[in-house]
């Protein structure tokens, strides 16, 4: 199975600038070509090695059972792959008193990780974050509103875990959904089967908890829109959801 490569959508400059000042002490207001040549060449790189990642971890799934459906939230900090190592004993005290995170993680080669519930949930040891539902129901149908409610949960606490760590550059979001060929959407009257076996809609930068409305609702938008229902793309948050 093909996997494609989908661009992250909104990475700005200014985030691989800041990143690379605060590294290597680059500055951001510097006209040196060599500067602005290594600005352009971590973009491009971390783009391609967040986006091949995710491909990677698609395709591990895709291929196992494939006659179940599977669910898949990425978390992916942008300089994810410029570090080696987070602090474990942080993250089990900012896992307390939260929904999508609860339950005991347990260390192992990889980093942390969970299998209760209905996600198998790991955090790997640069910080990336993955969370999987195998879909073991008989029924053919895909439950992508409640999808969409427990992704918004993901978020909203993975980037609270993330400010405990001290990790506040822009995280990248991805979802995606695999074995959906032929499935149709449970919520609703049945409009169309879906076409594809993989939906994989472009990742998302979300910085702070403020865009966590308007982000997961266009992320879902292309999903929606395969399955028959006419969404549109959110371009200011709706004051309801501007702060969940």
């Amino acid at each position: 199975m093909i996997v494609n490569n989908k661009v992250i959508e909104n990475i700005g400059l200014e985030d691989i600038e800041n990143m690379i000042e605060d590294a290597i002490g680059c500055s951001n207001n510097s006209s040196n070509f060599f500067d602005l040549k290594l600005i352009f060449d971590v973009n491009m790189q971390l783009r391609e090695k967040i986006n091949n990642y995710r491909d990677e971890r698609v395709q591990k799934f895709a291929s196992e059972n494939e006659d179940k459906y599977k669910i898949i939230f990425h978390a992916i900090p942008i300089d994810a792959f410029l570090r080696t190592r987070i602090d474990t004993a942080k993250v089990r005290s900012a896992f307390r008193y939260k929904k999508f995170f609860t339950g005991h993680f347990s260390h192992d080669f990889e980093g942390l990780y969970n299998n209760e519930g209905l996600f198998k949930k790991r955090l790997f040891r640069n910080g990336i974050f993955e969370a999987i539902l195998i879909e073991y129901r008989p029924e053919e149908e895909v439950n992508v509103n409640h999808s969409y409610n427990e992704f918004k949960k993901f978020v909203n606490e993975s980037l609270d875990i993330y400010g405990e760590l001290d990790i506040s550059c822009p995280i990248v979001y991805f979802i995606t959904f695999t074995n959906v060929k032929g499935r149709s959407m449970i919520e609703g009257p049945i409009l169309n089967d879906c076409e594809r076996d993989v939906l994989n809609p472009a990742g998302v930068i979300i910085k702070d908890k403020d865009q966590v409305g308007i982000e997961v609702e266009n992320i879902f938008v292309p999903i929606w829109n395969h399955f028959g229902y006419d969404e549109d793309y959110l371009f200011d948050v709706p004051e309801k959801e501007g702060n969940q």
